[in-house]
């Protein structure tokens, strides 16, 4: 499911393979993206976090 996600954001790409006994196998591979963090970004980020500790 996490993969899923991540390949429909563009942050991956999923290619399909055949093994040697022919299953067939994903392979996952992480494409180039920027991530730009500025203060304002990172304090609204920081009001969704939980305060509760375990």
């Amino acid at each position: 499911m996490h993969l899923q996600k991540l390949e429909a954001a563009g942050l991956i790409v999923g290619s399909l393979e055949l093994s040697e006994d022919g299953k067939a196998m994903k392979y996952f591979e992480v494409t180039d993206f920027d991530v730009h963090l500025t203060a304002a970004a990172l304090a609204e980020a920081a009001k969704t976090l939980s305060k509760e500790r375990s």
